[in-house]
């Protein structure tokens, strides 16, 4: 497998205490957005645990307590909406009453690239088994936007890319070899959200601030 992360920081983004933070789906005009599974997982380990836990609130959450502004045919399209919105009547004591101080747009998919090979499977009366080998490699491509409720500006964006091959060799029994391309890419992700909350990686002068990381193959 191998994996990209990059973040891009426009803001001081060091989370208090008493604020949380919500993952949404990015709306989408066409085609599916973020599944919600890869959200949930990508919650989890943000959250941590302890003294370094970060409040996470659910998209069900916040838009229910939202309800209808965050729904996905009336949510601001760019941060700078956000402060118009906040000028309607109860929008602000909503948020407020949320303790959500960032939305995190979450946006991307997993998907089959590539593959080959052939394997056959087969069953007689000695016995059943399998011969061949076959490959395939799939792509995991996240971005996440993240909105500074408080401000109503971009606070920064992490994107993380994963490609990984896997493969099943016939051997009498089929060995299988899987890339678990998007569970590193929501471990990735996460961690990466973490670093970006904590202000683990915040410096003087964000709004230049932009870093990358690879990992090797593996």
């Amino acid at each position: 497998m191998q994996s990209r992360v990059e973040e891009s920081r426009e803001l001081h983004t060091k989370i208090q205490k008493d604020e949380a933070v919500v993952i949404l789906a990015k709306p989408q005009v066409e085609g599916a957005s973020a599944e919600d599974e890869f959200m949930h997982c990508v919650a989890d380990g943000m959250a941590g645990h302890g003294d370094g836990a970060i409040a996470i609130r659910t998209d069900e959450q916040f838009t229910d307590a939202m309800f209808p502004w965050f729904e996905p045919g009336t949510a601001p399209s760019k941060p700078e909406a956000v402060a118009a919105l906040l000028t309607r009547p109860g929008v602000a004591e909503r948020v407020a009453a949320s303790g959500v101080r960032y939305v995190v747009w979450l946006d991307g998919g997993t998907q089959k690239t590539d593959g080959g090979g052939s394997l056959t499977c087969g069953a007689a009366p000695g016995g059943a088994g399998c011969i061949g080998f076959g490959w395939w490699e799939k792509e995991s491509n996240y971005e996440a936007t993240i909105w500074d409720l408080k401000q109503a500006k971009a606070a920064g964006s992490v994107g993380t890319n994963v490609t990984g091959t896997s493969a099943i060799l016939g051997a009498v029994l089929p060995l299988p070899f899987i890339a678990r391309v998007q569970g590193i890419a929501c471990n990735r992700m996460a961690n990466q959200l973490r670093t970006f909350f904590t202000g683990a990686d915040d410096d003087e002068a964000p709004e230049a601030a932009v870093a990358q990381f690879k990992s090797a193959r593996k």
